[in-house]
């Protein structure tokens, strides 16, 4: 139905109706549901039958874990286990301990002493400290990408390009062509 650019006085009355008549649902809706309490919707109770869905997928799938032999350790109720997860098959590529919170490569200690020499006014200090940090590669930075959108220029210089010709380049699945 196309809109009308000429609405007679009818039509507009007609509008007029149906916006109060909705207006005045939605109190009695209110009136009657105050002081209850809310339900939770039909949304959140299918995530939450799906996480429990996945999770006993997940545990059949998952290998047992073993515990480390506690040999030579006194008070070994204080020995916290750590599982080591590796986010790379790569061998160069560092590896995590589960109680890493951080996602960001730690700090040289030349640029970390460029943080506290100075002040930000005078373009030292944190600001030349934010300048050399931004100035880095995210790869550099960060351990692993955060966001879908880093991981088609992810650690970049490494892969291996491969071309049928020089204007089209292919890399993982992606194209693109070169302009003249």
């Amino acid at each position: 139905m196309s809109r009308n650019p000429f609405p007679t006085t009818q039509m507009q009355n007609l509008w007029k109706e149906a916006i109060e008549n909705e207006a005045q649902s939605r109190l009695a809706a209110f009136k009657r549901l105050k002081g209850k309490p809310r339900t939770i919707s039909n949304q959140a109770e299918v995530y939450r039958k799906r996480q429990e869905l996945n999770k006993s997928a997940l545990i059949k799938i998952a290998p047992p874990d073993v515990e480390e032999p506690r040999h030579h350790v006194k008070n070994a109720d204080h020995v916290i286990k750590q599982r080591v997860y590796a986010f790379y098959d790569s061998v160069d590529e560092p590896k995590l301990l589960e109680s890493e919170k951080s996602t960001m490569r730690p700090v040289s200690p030349l640029v970390r002493a460029t943080l506290y020499h100075g002040y930000s006014k005078l373009g030292e200090g944190r600001k030349n400290y934010l300048r050399e940090r931004y100035s880095k590669n995210p790869e550099d930075k960060f351990i692993f990408p955060l966001t879908a959108s880093w991981e088609y220029g992810w650690r970049l210089a490494d892969k291996k390009w491969s071309s049928c010709d020089a204007r089209l380049l292919t890399l993982r699945g992606y194209t693109h062509l070169t302009s003249d």
